[in-house]
């Protein structure tokens, strides 16, 4: 490019969006686009800006006070063709059920080399890619990581993000193109437009991205243990999620890691190319990840408990007409990381011959839930 500057194309409108597109355009040599398809977002964000300014973005660290920083100018379409000619980087940070809709949407437009990345990861990521971009990704260089760089919220929609905690580190994996960027370049460009923390790092076979994906294990384990035996009667007030979590819910959760750390085992003994050492327990996960957030980390239980960048997080709920709350299970935690992860990781795990009674049993909860209307 004449102007050496980098364009990047968020693709979406919710929390990590809202910070990805926010930090990055604090970079002098990024041109940041914005592209969300779903309902009147692109409009109501754009609206904000007019009336409001650019996003605010609110940093928490327990050390100092809160910084606020101020994006700059990003371009906001619900049009592909407004935002995603020219673009060198493509993130996708979207629902896993969103990443068709967008891949298609990008198709038309890559004719160049091109970086896509998708933060969280979601299981089979690079296969979608591969099923709706066909031969678009000989141009492609693509990554898939592991969660979100930050714990994240949106404050006010288009206005103001919370980013309560960085992560130290975040893995990913990637596939490249015979016309991409190499893995260097490429990976260069990605952490300069995440930021200084967290440090990206980029190893081992993309299929350890679908079993290392640490949403589809955390979520559902919490949820799982807080919800699995609720007598159906509202509750007084929003328990938290990660803070609150029982003892059943961290068992569960190092549980059905296990298991996909076992199925990984089970693919580098079958095929000892294929390198899967980058898949690893949640609970060092989370040692490795949050070292300056966690107060405990001597046990996966405690490492959820002692968590600051967790604080004031709450179970997803509806209010009932008088006041009360129920769990909302139709929440991204149950129509996203159970069809698009946990189920994936329990087909690896029948193709390899293994069994997920843990995972199962999850599974199988959920689907009770959507016996009763509830999607899952």
């Amino acid at each position: 490019m004449a102007d050496n500057k980098i364009r990047l194309l968020v693709c979406g409108g919710g929390n990590g969006a809202h910070v990805l597109a926010g930090l990055a355009s604090l970079q002098d040599d990024i041109d940041v686009r914005v592209l969300t398809l779903y309902a009147d977002e692109a409009d109501r964000w754009n609206a904000t800006v007019k009336q409001n300014g650019p996003i605010q973005l609110e940093i928490h660290d327990h050390t100092k006070p809160v910084e606020v920083k101020t994006s700059r100018d990003i371009t906001i379409s619900k049009d592909p063709n407004d935002v995603v000619p020219g673009c060198d980087i493509i993130a996708f940070v979207v629902p896993a059920f969103a990443h068709e809709q967008y891949f298609e949407a990008v198709k038309p437009h890559i004719n160049n080399p091109v970086v896509l990345f998708s933060t969280p990861g979601a299981s089979g990521f690079e296969f979608q890619a591969i099923s709706v971009l066909g031969p678009k990704t000989k141009f492609m260089t693509i990554f898939s990581f592991e969660s979100l760089p930050w714990i994240c919220r949106i404050k006010e929609f288009g206005r103001c993000v919370e980013i309560m905690g960085f992560k130290e580190t975040m893995g990913g994996a990637y596939m490249r193109g015979p016309n991409g960027f190499h893995l260097d370049n490429a990976l260069k460009k990605i952490q300069h437009c995440v930021g200084e923390h967290p440090i990206l790092s980029c190893h081992g076979h993309l299929i350890g991205m679908t079993l290392e994906a640490t949403n589809q294990y955390i979520h559902p384990a919490i949820s799982w243990g807080q919800w699995h035996d609720w007598d159906e009667d509202p509750v007084a007030k929003k328990p938290l999620f990660y803070q609150g979590v029982n003892e059943a819910g961290a068992a569960m959760m190092s549980s059905i890691s296990s298991e996909a750390l076992q199925i990984a085992q089970s693919i580098m003994d079958k095929h000892p190319e294929v390198d899967l050492n980058q898949v690893k327990h949640i609970h060092q996960w989370y040692k490795d990840t949050y070292q300056d957030e966690i107060a405990d980390p001597s046990t996966l239980y405690a490492c959820l408990k002692t968590n600051r960048g967790y604080a004031g997080l709450n179970h997803p709920m509806k209010e009932t007409d008088d006041g009360m709350y129920v769990p909302d299970f139709t929440y991204r935690y149950y129509t996203e990381d159970i069809p698009c992860g946990l189920l994936v990781v329990k087909g690896i795990g029948e193709i390899v011959g293994l069994k997920t009674p843990n995972i199962d049993k999850i599974i199988t909860w959920a689907q009770e839930k959507n016996a009763k209307g509830i999607p899952c």
